[in-house]
């Protein structure tokens, strides 16, 4: 029977096609965990960074200039690469409890060590927003509708930090 024939495949192709999304979003929930893990990593880093008396002593405060320098790197290297908005990972830095800041913006006392686990907490929850599939968080469809790119996500699925709180 041919129409037996055309729901079967037709059933293949939807299949199919929920594995390849699968795999899609997997891989791009790899780069933003890669961005993030390895944003010292990158030889540019050193360059600019690793004689800094705040890299060298990891829990001396960056102070304002060395803030300044470190947040412009880690929006280029990181944040735009995961369409990270700069002002609310800014904002986390300030107002995290694990940080300690008095909540004032920016957080140019922040020690080099604080930022790194301000970094790889900020983007754990950004990842488990965008890839844990759970209600308040994207789901696939937010990925498909945006063609798997974060710059196509709409305004009101964006992550914010503070959505974490409750």
């Amino acid at each position: 029977n041919i129409n037996a024939t055309s729901d079967m495949f037709l059933d293949y192709l939807v299949d199919e096609i929920d594995a390849n999304t699968e795999l899609v979003l997997r891989s791009l929930e790899l780069s933003y965990q890669d961005t993030y893990s390895f944003w010292t990593c990158i030889g540019l880093f050193d360059d600019i960074f690793k004689e800094k008396e705040w890299v060298v002593d990891a829990y001396r405060p960056i102070g304002e200039s060395g803030y300044t320098s470190i947040i412009n790197y880690i929006d280029t290297y990181v944040l735009t690469k995961v369409c990270a908005n700069r002002t609310d990972f800014e904002l986390y830095l300030s107002e995290d409890q694990v940080i300690g800041n008095d909540g004032s913006m920016p957080n140019t006392n922040i020690t080099y060590r604080a930022l790194l686990s301000g970094v790889e907490r900020y983007s754990t929850r950004l990842i488990d927003y965008r890839f844990s599939f759970q209600d308040d968080g994207l789901n696939k469809t937010d990925w498909i509708l945006a063609d798997f790119d974060c710059r196509y996500l709409p305004i009101e699925k964006s992550f914010r930090w503070q959505q974490w709180l409750n």
